[in-house]
C-alpha cells in the first residue's frame, strides 16, 4: 500500500479532565488512564487492546509519536516510508480505546498553578501521516534529546551514588528506592528543585509564571524530577563505578518522559521491566495501575515483579 493511502485526518476536541483519578465523571468512573510507551504499543496485540474497551483510556504523548515515526531497525539506515508504515500499523492497533494527547504540561502547570491532570487534552479520534516538515521536526527533536539527555559520572560526595552503587539485587534495589524516593525530606527537595528550576525556565521563555506554582505528586513537573532520580539511582545500582555514556541517549529520555506521565495518569502499559520497576518505586500508590502484555494469554495483565518475594 503506498504511503499516500495511509493518510488519515486527525480530529481533535478539547476535553477537561479531573485533577485526580478518584474524581472522574460517572460515565468513566472505572476507566483508568494509562500511559502507553513504545514497548507496550509494539508488543500488545490489537485484540488485547479491544478486549479492554471500557476499562482504559490511553495517554499518547508527543515523545511516543516522535519515537515511533523516527524508528529505524538496528544497523539499518533510516527510511521515512518504512517508519511511517510501521507507525501507522502500531497506532491502528489502539483505535478501539480513547486516545489522549496532552498539551504542554510544563507550561500549563507553571502558568496556571494547577496539575496538568486538569489541562485540556486533545482527544485523538483518528490517525495521521506526518508531512515531510513534521518528520524533519521529529528527527531534529530526537537529535536534541540525544545531545542533552546525558548523565555524567556522579561526584564521589553524592550520598545517593554512594548508597546505590553497592546494591546488586533487585530484591534490595526497588524497595530501597521506594523508601528513599517517598520520604518526606525527599519529596520536599523534589518540590523545591522543581520550583527553582522551572520558574526560571518559564520566565526565560516569557511565560506568565504563577507565584503559587508548587508542584506535588499529581503534577507532571513533580513527576519528571521524581522519575529523573529513580532513573539515576537505577543506573548507579546497575553500573556501580563504571557508568558508561548512554549508547542511545534519546531512548532513555523517551522512557523517562513516559514514566513521568504517571504523575497525571493512573498507570502505565509497558513490557519494559525497568520502566515498570521505576514506576513501581516512584508511585507506590498507583501500583494497581501498572500493566503489561502477556503474550501467552494474549491479554493485558497486572504487572507482578518477578523479583518480589511472595
Amino acid at each position: 500500500m503506498p504511503c499516500s493511502r495511509l493518510r488519515e485526518h486527525v480530529l481533535v476536541h478539547n476535553v477537561r479532565l479531573s485533577n485526580t483519578s478518584k474524581q472522574k465523571s460517572k460515565k468513566g468512573a472505572n476507566v483508568k488512564r494509562l500511559v502507553l510507551d513504545a514497548s507496550g504499543i509494539r508488543a500488545t496485540s490489537k485484540q488485547a487492546f479491544e478486549a479492554c474497551r471500557g476499562q482504559y483510556e490511553l495517554l499518547v504523548d508527543e515523545n511516543l509519536v516522535v519515537e515511533l515515526y523516527t524508528h529505524r531497525e538496528k544497523k539499518e539506515a533510516f527510511s521515512k516510508e518504512q517508519a511511517i508504515r510501521k507507525a501507522f500499523e502500531y497506532f491502528n492497533k489502539i483505535t478501539s480505546l480513547p486516545i489522549l494527547k496532552p498539551n504542554d504540561p510544563v507550561r500549563f502547570e507553571v502558568e496556571e498553578g494547577r496539575s496538568a491532570r486538569e489541562c485540556p487534552h486533545n482527544c485523538v479520534l483518528g490517525l495521521f501521516q506526518p508531512s515531510d516538515a513534521d518528520m524533519e521536526r521529529m528527527r531534529e527533536n530526537e537529535s536534541v534529546l540525544a545531545k542533552t539527555f546525558d548523565f555524567k559520572h556522579p561526584s564521589e560526595h553524592d550520598a545517593d551514588f554512594q548508597y546505590f552503587r553497592h546494591i546488586r539485587s533487585n530484591e534490595e534495589l526497588w524497595p530501597s528506592m521506594t523508601e528513599r524516593l517517598n520520604s518526606v525530606n525527599r519529596i520536599n527537595s523534589i518540590r523545591d528543585r522543581s520550583i527553582a528550576y522551572l520558574m526560571e525556565w518559564g520566565r526565560n521563555r516569557g511565560w506568565k509564571v504563577r507565584n503559587n506554582y508548587c508542584p506535588d505528586r499529581e503534577w507532571w513537573t513533580f513527576g519528571a524530577e521524581l522519575t529523573r532520580l529513580g532513573y539515576l539511582w537505577w543506573k548507579y545500582a546497575r553500573h556501580g563505578d563504571n557508568i558508561p555514556e548512554p549508547a542511545s541517549p534519546a531512548n532513555s529520555s523517551y522512557d523517562m518522559f513516559h514514566v513521568a506521565h504517571m504523575a497525571i495518569c493512573d498507570g502505565l502499559l509497558s513490557t519494559d521491566k525497568t520502566m515498570l520497576n521505576i514506576a513501581w518505586a516512584c508511585w507506590p500508590e498507583k501500583r494497581d495501575g501498572l500493566v503489561t502484555y502477556d503474550q501467552s494469554k494474549n491479554a493485558i495483565v497486572p504487572y507482578e515483579p518477578s523479583w518480589q518475594k511472595s
